[in-house]
C-alpha cells in the first residue's frame, strides 16, 4: 500500500547503503535542502544520514553521472545548477516521443499488481491535504515510472528517470524563488487536480488495454506539465 509521499522509491529496508545514500541526497536536492552549488562533503553527509563514507562517496559519483551533481578536480563534488528553461523545452520534445512509446508498450504488458499500484498512488495523492509541491511531483514520477518500466525497456527507462529528475530539479528551483506563502497561493491541492484527472484517464485506458489511447493521454499529461512550468516562469518574470 502507498503509505507515504516519501515512498516514491523502493523501501529503505530493501536498499543497499549506496542506494539509500543516493535517495537521501536526491531528496535533499529536490526539496531545496541542498541548493545548487552546495558542496557534497562525504564526512558531513555521513553524519547527517548515518551512512558509511564509502556509500556516500559512491552515491555522489552516481549523482554526478545522472547530472544532478557536478564534480571539479580541485573543489570536489557539488549540487548541479538547474537547466535553463530553453533546455527544459527541448527536453520535453524528447519526452513526448520517448515516454509516449514507453507508455504504449507498457500498457500491453503491465501486470495487474503494477496497475493497482498506480491506482493506489493516485488515490493517495487525491486524499492527501498536506502534500508539498515537491512531494506531489515525486509521487507523479513514481506513477509514470511504474508504467514505463512495464515496457521492458531497461536502458531507456533509466534515461527517462534521469530526464525526469532534471525536470523535478528545475521545478524545485522555480519553487525556491518564492517564499512559502506566495508558493502556496500558486501550488496547492486544487492546482494538482488536473494531473489527477489525467491519471484517472490513464489508468482507465490501461485497464481497458488501449495502448494508443494510453500513449496519447501520457503525452497530453506531459504537455500539461510543460505548460505549468511555462506559466510559473512567466509569473516569476513579472514578480
Amino acid at each position: 500500500m502507498f503509505n507515504s509521499a516519501n515512498d516514491y522509491s523502493m523501501k529503505r529496508e530493501f536498499m543497499t547503503m549506496t542506494e539509500t545514500a543516493v535517495l537521501e541526497i536526491r531528496k535533499g536536492i529536490m526539496r531545496g535542502n541542498l541548493p545548487a552549488g552546495t558542496r557534497l562533503i562525504p564526512a558531513k553527509l555521513e553524519d547527517e544520514f548515518g551512512l558509511s563514507k564509502t556509500a556516500i562517496r559512491e552515491a555522489i559519483r552516481e549523482l554526478v553521472g545522472t547530472g544532478l551533481a557536478d564534480s571539479d578536480t580541485h573543489k570536489g563534488a557539488h549540487v548541479g545548477h538547474p537547466l535553463a528553461i530553453e533546455e527544459i523545452r527541448e527536453i520535453f520534445k524528447f519526452r513526448y516521443d520517448l515516454e509516449g512509446q514507453a507508455a504504449l508498450l507498457g500498457c500491453q504488458t503491465i501486470s495487474d499488481s503494477d496497475l493497482k499500484r498506480m491506482v493506489e498512488i493516485n488515490h493517495f495523492v487525491e486524499e492527501s491535504d498536506d502534500l508539498s509541491a515537491v512531494d506531489f511531483f515525486f509521487s507523479n514520477q513514481k506513477f509514470h515510472m511504474i508504467l514505463y518500466r512495464a515496457s521492458g525497456w531497461q536502458y531507456l527507462t533509466k534515461v527517462i528517470y534521469r530526464i525526469y529528475d532534471q525536470v523535478l530539479a528545475f521545478r524545485s528551483y522555480q519553487y525556491s524563488l518564492l517564499d512559502e506563502t506566495a508558493l502556496k497561493k500558486i501550488v496547492h491541492k486544487n492546482s494538482h487536480q488536473p494531473y489527477q484527472k489525467d491519471h484517472l484517464k490513464i489508468t482507465d485506458a490501461i485497464a481497458k488495454r488501449k495502448p494508443e489511447l494510453t500513449r496519447k493521454l501520457i503525452m497530453a499529461n506531459l504537455e500539461r506539465g510543460l505548460s505549468s512550468i511555462e506559466s510559473f516562469a512567466a509569473y516569476l518574470d513579472k514578480s
